[in-house]
């Protein structure tokens, strides 16, 4: 590789720093919807305990209302869910423009070497 007219670190270097970028930012991802999985289970699972224990009318009376709650709950949850995640993706795009923007100017900075032309031999006739 060193036969390259330019720097493969340099050329590589941008790729290399989007997907640790990338990598990075799938991980955060995945933690915000493992957080709201859990916390929208467990909120399932309650529901259900809550259910499977009315035995008359009025126990079924107090569950019925307290599913305003519940859906209030999950609203908000998936309302603030959603702020962190349009924020999420604003900052990557902030990242990812840094990037671009770092690799323009690494490029600027760095003339490209020409080849280097081979020296043709004259053809003499014997």
């Amino acid at each position: 590789m060193n036969n390259l007219p330019f720097n493969a670190e340099t050329f590589t270097a941008p790729a290399v720093a989007i997907a640790k970028l990338n990598v990075a930012k799938i991980e955060k991802l995945a933690d915000i919807q493992f957080s709201t999985l859990r916390a929208l289970t467990d909120l399932s699972v309650a529901q259900l305990k809550a259910a499977a224990d009315v035995r008359d009318l009025e126990g079924l009376k107090a569950f019925s209302n307290s599913q305003i709650e519940v859906a209030r709950t999950v609203a908000e949850r998936v309302r603030a869910d959603g702020e962190v995640v349009v924020e999420f993706a604003k900052q990557y795009g902030a990242d990812v423009q840094g990037l671009v923007q770092e690799s323009v100017e690494a490029v600027a900075a760095k003339p490209v070497a020409k080849p280097v032309a081979k020296k043709s031999r004259a053809k003499t006739a014997a």
